[in-house]
């Protein structure tokens, strides 16, 4: 969804060097350190001069001045912290919110509503650029936010790193997991169970195909289950001169491209690419190399666009009216048939992702409360307006982004809104959205603080087998050595 491209991201040996990285952005060890080791004692341990006779569980809130003999030892570690009437809250700084460039004028609307229902102050940074390493980038140097956007395989790199808290104890934490779908809280957690984000947003990838141009071509659309079957479409339409690139995928080495596509693909055709340890097994997986083949065949053959690999969301060309097939975000479904916009208004339709077992990938990006925060019950309350409800109850801004982007979410209540239902129903084949949305899956190795950097190093790998730079047996090895390299260096 995001205009952003997604750099490498910071590598366990950018956490352990300062200076410039691969990508010119300043990093320190910290990032390693809090990785990876237990936190620091403080520097100058206090002595509670009394004989422990309860348990102290979160702070201590009397000093007795009288000594005495300590008679029993405590092994459990107690963390010592200012009693509440010590920390005087912040309620006068900004709260700061920052997320990537997408229709940043709602953004600044909706935080504007927020900042008159609760009588706030928001700066809102929008951060253009490879979003994610220039947030680790600012995080390693102190700067202080409030919340922040991610996307899910950012989430337990960022908890292990200290720098975003969960929001499992928070008092509406089981009333938010109540309204959510399973599969989004699943989404939303950590590796601990622990419920991390809110929603900003969810989507998966889905097939479509433009009506008039397979008409021409004279295809029948009740033969698009499998993708022989859309190869020789492809190959028929291009021959005959109806398409001169019959199909448009999203092959962009950005996040939001190749990194999304190819494992609705793989999902597709059935194909397990890690196991439950982040483990590699696509060695083993025929329909893993089965989709890179046909990547491939469709580069060579010209049935895709010359530029399919550089950067840019592949929709913008849809609304040529050009291309016969094309897959990418369910939400750009809303544009494809946008007729102020697209010329395949009205003749885009989507259909189940052709493939062995139909399955595509799904995603949701959230918002993150940050542990260096100005005050916690106000960034929760900006968090909680921005991903949750507003203060009167009201679902505002996954219901707007729903409504007006087609932006699905996994607010039970939204997708099942009848005004939602409705404007969705303008615009794509529900019933088949609903099919495709049950037959979809998450990636449990977005999990692993490493999968950041292995999908871009694999992104880099499959651009240069598609144009013919390395054999397929190659990249097959170099995906395997580098993730089971980047799993013992982050163990």
């Amino acid at each position: 969804m995001s205009g952003q491209g997604k750099a490498q991201g910071l590598t366990r040996r950018d956490f352990l060097r300062a200076g410039a990285g691969a990508m010119g952005l300043g990093v320190t060890a910290a990032l390693l350190q809090a990785c990876a080791q237990p936190a620091a004692a403080p520097a100058t341990p206090q002595v509670i001069k009394e004989v422990v006779t309860q348990v102290v569980e979160k702070q201590v809130t009397q000093v007795v001045e009288k000594p005495v003999e300590v008679t029993k030892v405590v092994e459990q570690t107690v963390e010592v912290t200012p009693t509440p009437a010590a920390v005087a809250r912040d309620t006068t700084s900004p709260l700061k919110l920052l997320g990537w460039p997408y229709h940043e004028e709602v953004v600044k609307e909706n935080v504007e509503i927020f900042m008159k229902q609760y009588n706030e102050k928001v700066e809102y940074q929008m951060i253009p650029g490879d979003y994610h390493p220039v947030i680790e980038t600012k995080f390693i140097g102190g700067e202080k936010a409030d919340v922040v956007y991610s996307e899910e395989d950012h989430l337990q790199r960022w908890y292990k790193a200290g720098w975003i808290i969960p929001i499992e104890d928070m008092i509406e934490a089981k009333q938010i997991k109540d309204e959510l779908y399973p599969a989004g809280v699943e989404t939303m957690s950590n590796v601990e169970g622990e419920l991390m984000g809110l929603p900003y947003y969810s989507a998966f990838i889905v097939f479509f195909y433009n009506q008039a141009l397979l008409e021409k071509g004279g295809i029948d659309t009740s033969q698009l289950d499998t993708w022989d079957q859309i190869l020789e479409h492809c190959r028929k339409l291009k021959k005959d001169g109806i398409c001169k690139y019959p199909y448009l995928p999203s092959w962009a080495r950005v996040w939001y491209g190749l990194d999304w596509s190819i494992w609705a693909d793989w999902f597709a055709e059935g194909a397990n690419i890690f196991d439950k340890d982040f483990n590699p097994t696509f060695q083993d997986e025929p329909a893993f190399q089965k989709v890179l083949e046909r990547y491939k065949t469709l580069f060579d053959e010209k049935l895709v666009p010359e530029d399919a690999l550089a950067p840019g969301e592949g929709s913008l060309g849809w609304a040529s009216g050009e291309f016969a097939f094309g897959s990418t975000h369910s939400y750009v479904m809303k544009d494809n048939n946008d007729p102020a916009t697209s010329k395949a208004a009205g003749m885009t339709k989507n259909i189940l992702m052709p493939g062995a077992k139909h399955e595509s990938f799904r995603w949701v990006a959230q918002y993150f409360l940050c542990k260096n925060n100005t005050d916690t019950e106000r960034a929760w309350n900006l968090m909680k307006f921005m991903g949750w409800k507003d203060k009167e109850g009201k679902y505002l801004v996954s219901k707007k982004w729903a409504l007006n982007f087609g932006l699905g979410t996994p607010w039970k209540a939204v997708m099942e809104d009848p005004e939602v239902v409705a404007s969705w129903s303008k615009w794509c084949d529900m019933d088949v959205m609903n099919k495709q949305g049950e037959l979809t899956r998450s990636r449990p190795v977005d999990k692993a603080l490493w999968y950041p950097e292995w999908g871009f190093f694999m992104m880099e790998q499959v651009q240069n087998y598609i144009q013919g730079s390395q054999s397929l047996s190659d990249l097959v090895k170099a995906l395997k050595e580098k993730a089971e390299q980047l799993k013992a260096q982050y163990a």
